[in-house]
């Protein structure tokens, strides 16, 4: 099943050991590289990372968040095939790639324990590459225990960012060369597969539906800020300093609201005015946004980001409640969908298979066709991830789990597992 012979001139880059300090934990790197392109040729690149990466092609963001958490087996990875024929140009084109190693398991996740990235071009050459650790990205810590993620909440110190380091005119010349380590079956990351869900989609920043404003009488000002629904998005600020003082080392807090919600952001200002949109989603229906006194807020808004399924027309009759009912269950089915199918995004993004076999018995009334390549990605999941005494069990992939469920285990063997699958 490994598909390696796709990143055959391929070469795997790892941050130097001067940049890397402690592997574990979550940690931010950028990566700098340049491909050659042909007229006719080079116009996709095969993309692999531990664990998320963000692409840019001449300055131009080409992909948002991709990548998809390891592994389709035990001790495999996934990549990405992606177009870029609409960016590139004949000759030598910019490559930047910020890479995120979430560096910790997870019930949804087993980390490789190295960060880095593979990438090869079909009839061109990716090559001088460097890289560096990224300076402002810091580990935020749980809003409570989150040891059932793989991600960590985000910081974001704006006072050690590089200011458009993915622009072609950027200057790297500091920055370290990578290092080449080996070919793709050297690595640790195992088999390569390639990606079998499309990549996610992103909608336009929009400004929150309502925002209420109070003070919380020990120097913050609170916006409570609500969404159109139960969604996943990124959180989005523009804000100035207030006056004569200087906002810069005020830290912002972005909280969810959802009691079970493990997961925040963290912005600390820098001088003059300033915007940012946070590379990582949160789930919820409400997001509050903690502001010291000495900033000036100029807009909140967010970008809302979901599973890349149509949906289909929701039931309706003449009963405004099951009207009502019947929405509120797509949209819920919608928000268990995501690298896996999951029972909560907000605590553990975890595949159970208990929960599974319910929600992808509702995809075909709910969604287009593509929700079923998700369903066929846990069944192949959830049956190559046995034991070697051919044992099931779940959630899988995990890199922090290991019991078995029987009963889960026994409904996904049923006629509500690949049977129901095959007939949809």
């Amino acid at each position: 099943m490994s598909d390696h012979n796709v990143f055959a001139g391929a070469q795997w880059r790892v941050p130097p050991v001067s940049e890397q300090s402690d592997v574990a934990g979550s940690q931010w790197f950028v990566c700098r590289g340049s491909l050659a392109v042909d007229k006719a040729q080079g116009r996709l690149l095969n993309i692999a990372v531990d664990s998320k990466y963000w692409l840019y092609v001449n300055g131009k963001l080409v992909v948002r968040e991709g990548g998809l958490k390891r592994g389709p087996v035990p001790d495999g990875s996934y990549y990405d095939e992606v177009d870029v024929s609409s960016f590139v140009h004949a000759g030598d084109n910019t490559i930047a790639v910020l890479v995120w190693h979430l560096g910790r398991h997870g019930f949804s996740h087993r980390d490789s324990g190295m960060p880095g990235l593979l990438m090869d071009a079909v009839g061109g050459a990716v090559c001088d590459w460097k890289v560096k650790k990224h300076p402002a990205y810091f580990d935020a810590g749980y809003v409570r225990d989150g040891y059932r993620l793989p991600e960590s909440s985000i910081g974001f110190d704006a006072r050690q960012a590089h200011a458009e380091w993915f622009e072609p005119d950027f200057d790297d010349a500091e920055w370290a060369e990578s290092v080449l380590s080996g070919k793709a079956g050297a690595m640790p990351w195992g088999s390569l597969e390639k990606r079998p869900v499309p990549q996610w989609s992103w909608e336009k920043p929009c400004e929150y539906e309502q925002v209420d404003v109070h003070d919380d009488g020990i120097g913050y000002t609170v916006y409570r800020c609500r969404l159109p629904h139960n969604t996943f998005f990124v959180p989005c600020l523009e804000i100035g300093q207030d006056g004569w003082k200087s906002a810069a080392g005020s830290a912002i807090e972005i909280i969810p609201t959802l009691v079970s919600n493990c997961l925040k952001a963290v912005y600390i200002a820098c001088e003059g005015d300033q915007s940012f949109e946070f590379p990582a989603w949160l789930a919820g229906d409400e997001v509050v946004y903690r502001v010291p006194k000495d900033i000036s807020v100029r807009k909140l808004s967010y970008r809302e980001t979901a599973y890349p399924a149509e949906l289909l027309e929701p039931f309706s009759c003449d009963d405004p409640e099951l009207n009502r009912f019947c929405e509120m269950a797509q949209r819920t089915l919608l928000l268990t969908m995501r690298d896996n199918f999951m029972d909560c995004p907000c605590r553990e993004r975890a595949q159970w298979p208990g929960d599974f076999v319910i929600q992808h018995a509702q995809l075909p009334y709910a969604m287009r066709s593509e929700g079923l390549m998700l369903a066929r990605k846990a069944l192949r999941e959830l049956f190559r991830w046995q034991r070697p005494d051919g044992s099931l069990y779940g959630p899988v992939p995990e890199g922090n789990w290991k019991m078995e469920l029987p009963a889960q285990m026994l409904a996904v063997v049923s006629s509500y597992g690949p049977w129901l699958y095959a007939m949809h």
